[in-house]
C-alpha cells in the first residue's frame, strides 16, 4: 500500500472514531459508522465566518473535526464554546426546527456534515441502525429535559427563598 493510501486509510478510521465520540452515534459499530460516513461531506469555515444563522431552516448536522466555534444568542452573546469532536444542529435535524443561535468560527475550522435527508433515509432503509440512532436521539433529549427541570427547580427555590429572605446562590 503506498504511503498515500495509508494516510487515507488513517484518516477514515480517525473519522470513524470521531463520529462514534458523537452521543447520538455512540452506540453504532464499525460497520455503520463507515456507512454513515459515505454519507457525510467535508466542509470548512474560515475564521470568523458563520457556520449557521439564528432561524435557518436546519436541513445538515455537523461535527466539528478541527478547530472551534462558538454559539452566540442576538449576534453578541456567546454561550458556549464547541470544540473537537461535538455534533452542531444534529437535534434540529431530527425536530425540523429552525436553528436557534448563532455559530461562528474562532479559528479555521473543519467540519463533517451530513444531511437530514440522509439520516432519514437511514431511518427507513436501515432500520437497525436508524433505530440505534433514535434511541440516542431520546436518550439525548430527555437527559436534557431532566437537567432544564433540575435547574428549573434550583431557579424556582432561589425565588422562593429570596421572597423569605434565605436566598443563596448554589
Amino acid at each position: 500500500m503506498k504511503d498515500s493510501d495509508s494516510t487515507k486509510v488513517d484518516r477514515r478510521k480517525k473519522l470513524v472514531e470521531a463520529i462514534r465520540k458523537v452521543e447520538i452515534f455512540s452506540d453504532i459499530d464499525n460497520e455503520q459508522a463507515q456507512y454513515l460516513l459515505s454519507l457525510c461531506s467535508k466542509v470548512t469555515v474560515g475564521q470568523n465566518d458563520f457556520l449557521c444563522r439564528k432561524g435557518d431552516e436546519t436541513e445538515r448536522m455537523f461535527i466539528l473535526i478541527k478547530g472551534e466555534m462558538i454559539v452566540k444568542l442576538n449576534n453578541s452573546t456567546v454561550i458556549s464554546t464547541i470544540r473537537p469532536v461535538n455534533p452542531i444542529g444534529e437535534i434540529g435535524v431530527f425536530t425540523g426546527e429552525s436553528r436557534t443561535a448563532d455559530v461562528v468560527a474562532t479559528e479555521e475550522s473543519l467540519l463533517i456534515t451530513i444531511k437530514k435527508s440522509d439520516i432519514d433515509s437511514i431511518i427507513e432503509n436501515a432500520p437497525e441502525l436508524g433505530i440505534k440512532i433514535m434511541r440516542r436521539v431520546i436518550k439525548t433529549l430527555s437527559g436534557r429535559l431532566i437537567e432544564d427541570n433540575r435547574r428549573i427547580r434550583e431557579f424556582q427555590n432561589y425565588i422562593m427563598n429570596q421572597e423569605t429572605g434565605n436566598a443563596k446562590i448554589q
